[in-house]
This record gives C-alpha cells, structure tokens and sequence, in this order.
C-alpha cells in the first residue's frame, strides 16, 4: 500500500528551506529527514525558515533570530543547566 500526496501539499514542503549552517554532530540525521521529507538544505547562514542550531544560542544569535520570521529548534539558555555539589 502506498501513499500519494496531494499536489498541494507536496509543493508547500518544497518552500521548508532547513538551514543546517550551525549544525554539528547531528547533522548525517537532518540531512537523512530533510532528504526523506522533500525539503531543501540551505548552508548560507542568511538563509532558511528553519534553522536548525546544534550549539546553543548565542546573544548574537538571539538577536539575529529576532529580526528573521522563522523557526529554531534551540531557545535561550536551553544548553545551560546547574549542576549542584554533593560534599561527601
């Protein structure tokens, strides 16, 4: 059994532009989804409606992304945890 999509929607996800410019280690698994997906791969960092962070964000960062209408898979301060000292 196969599944056809609509003409439609397969277009709209021809204009998913995934930019993979700050990606690191994960980047073999985005590349494998946007392939298996139907969307495209950007790797200028002025591109993209998704742009897909494998560091955590930076100040500038956070102030580019408030100037762009798009999507981030990271949120401020989302890297940084606190780690409590247990003395023994």
């Amino acid at each position: 059994m196969s599944v056809v999509l609509p003409a439609e929607r397969s277009s709209k996800r021809k204009n998913v532009l995934v930019n993979t410019s700050h990606c690191r280690a994960e980047i073999d698994t985005v590349q494998y989804v946007v392939n298996k997906f139907g969307y495209r791969e950007v790797a200028d960092q002025n591109d993209g409606n998704l742009i897909w962070y494998g560091i955590a964000l930076r100040d500038g960062d956070i102030d580019w992304i408030k100037t762009r209408l798009c999507m981030i898979n990271r949120y401020p301060l989302m890297d940084v945890s606190t780690h409590s000292v247990i003395k023994i």
